[in-house]
């Protein structure tokens, strides 16, 4: 009896580990993926407002202007807490590519294994448009 517990537990823990450390790391990879789009796409609408917002006259254009200002200080305070929860400053700014799960695997255990992607390298990091868009 006392062997049969030992047995399931350790089936029991085979399986967690199997399925769980998977998924752990699938979930961190996308996770990435979420915080460092959401970091590029906060980046461009900073670039943008602040392009937008050039105060030509009229009463009307300093109001735009006041709003605009305050919509690029609300943008500016998200970027150092996506850093913080771990977007990549270096995210290029490509096409979204549709992935299956398994694609994802495969990129994981090519990352794992110390290969490169082999997406283009053209577009600019994040932290260029920043300081130099």
């Amino acid at each position: 009896m006392n062997g049969r517990k030992q047995r399931w537990k350790g089936c029991l823990l085979a399986l967690l580990l199997i399925v769980g450390i998977p998924t752990l790391i699938v979930w961190r990879e996308l996770r990435q993926e979420r915080l460092s789009s959401e970091l590029m796409a906060t980046i461009k609408r900073v670039k943008t407002l602040s392009k937008e917002s050039y105060y030509r006259g009229d009463a009307d254009e300093m109001k735009k202007l006041e709003k605009a200002k305050l919509q690029v200080r609300n943008e500016e305070v998200k970027v150092p807490r996506l850093l913080d929860q771990g977007a990549d400053p270096n995210v290029r700014d490509f096409m979204p590519v549709k992935r299956t799960f398994w694609e994802h695997i495969k990129i994981l255990v090519k990352r794992a294994l110390g290969r490169k992607s082999s997406g283009p390298t053209s577009s600019q990091s994040a932290l260029a448009i920043a300081v130099y868009a």
